[in-house]
């Protein structure tokens, strides 16, 4: 009986912690809340409820540059060490970037052209003991950005 008991609440309790925003699974794949296509590359815009930790490689540099999401601002140390809080995250084809929400969800971020629009493809992992890996994979279009009206 204790056992049974025990996995009603298991389940209550995992169907609970789905609901709880920030979760890599929720409705917006990777915490990304926009994906924009600019004159500089393709500008991600993260959801304002979650605070992430990863890293950027772009194609053309060597070293990884550090991040930091918070309340969906960027804080990126450059390879100089120098700190650029609320910084817009850029990416252009090729580069990539891991996230990390705890120690049970990531996302890997990768800048592509798919079908002849630029935009990213995600793939999301959730871990959340004692279930098995969830993991979820989607390419998002960048919209393009119209710029300022007059």
């Amino acid at each position: 009986m204790k056992k049974f008991k025990g996995h009603n609440l298991s389940s209550a309790l995992m169907a609970f912690m789905m609901l709880i925003p920030g979760s890599v699974m929720a409705s917006h794949i990777c915490w990304v809340d926009k994906v924009i296509s600019t004159s500089n590359g393709i500008t991600l815009k993260f959801r304002p409820d979650v605070y992430l930790i990863g890293g950027v490689k772009y194609r053309n540099k060597q070293k990884v540059v550090h991040i930091i999401i918070d309340q969906g601002l960027a804080h990126i140390t450059g390879e100089n060490g120098q700190q650029d809080a609320g910084a817009e995250v850029v990416l252009n084809a090729g580069d990539m970037m891991g996230l990390h929400q705890g120690v049970e969800d990531s996302c890997d971020v990768e800048a592509v052209e798919q079908g002849g629009r630029a935009g990213v493809l995600l793939h999301a992992l959730s871990t959340m003991p004692p279930y098995g890996p969830s993991r979820s994979s989607e390419f998002v279009s960048a919209e393009l950005n119209e710029g300022p009206r007059p």
